[in-house]
């Protein structure tokens, strides 16, 4: 990410601070959904479909679940195959 979207980024991400409490049905998975979505809308996230992101993401976490839960360090960090980087 180019640093001149860091501003951008940081503003999109605490859009929700004041109210998320407060927002019905609310998660972590849908807080992120929503910030995911404002984030492709500005252009900081190029990714064609969200669903295919979280499928993505899911098939990451499944895939590395047994190292997690023995918190197995360093974390592997790995690039989107579904949405481009910049």
């Amino acid at each position: 990410m180019p640093e001149t979207s860091l501003a951008q980024l940081d503003q999109i991400m605490r859009l929700h601070d004041g109210d998320v409490n407060g927002i019905p049905g609310v998660t972590c998975r849908v807080w992120l959904v929503m910030i995911l979505e404002k984030l492709v809308q500005s252009g900081i996230v190029r990714c064609g479909s969200l669903q295919a992101l979280e499928d993505e993401c899911m098939g990451f976490g499944n895939e590395h679940s047994a190292s997690a839960a023995v918190n197995d360090q360093p974390r592997p960090v790995v690039r989107s195959g579904v949405c481009l980087s910049n």
